[in-house]
């Protein structure tokens, strides 16, 4: 058991950057905008510390962002997006909504 485990630990040492890049997901970029800026963002329901314009580096997947309060200026509502690895999407909240 332990000849097996000190085997493949060596090959992943000795196997290439390029091997390494194809085994770890690329990341995908989401970029929140607003006019005016400085508005509060929600992403999958958890409000970020961060406020608009701002761009974050996240795994591939679904995600539903919102931006801003009901009722305020600019005020967006739940918005679904899907990302693919290596991907980058800028989303851009106004006050008629969605601009994107």
């Amino acid at each position: 058991m332990k000849h097996s485990a000190a085997c493949a630990l060596l090959m992943l040492t000795l196997a290439s950057p390029a091997a390494w890049t194809q085994m770890l997901p690329r990341p995908a970029t989401l970029v929140i905008k607003s006019v005016p800026p400085g508005a509060p963002v929600t992403l999958n329901g958890s409000t970020s510390t961060q406020s608009t314009d701002l761009s974050l580096v996240v795994s591939p997947g679904a995600y539903t962002v919102s931006v801003g309060i009901q009722g305020g200026k600019p005020f967006c509502a739940a918005k679904q997006i899907n990302l693919t690895a290596g991907q980058t999407v800028v989303l851009v909240c106004t006050e008629s909504g969605w601009g994107n």
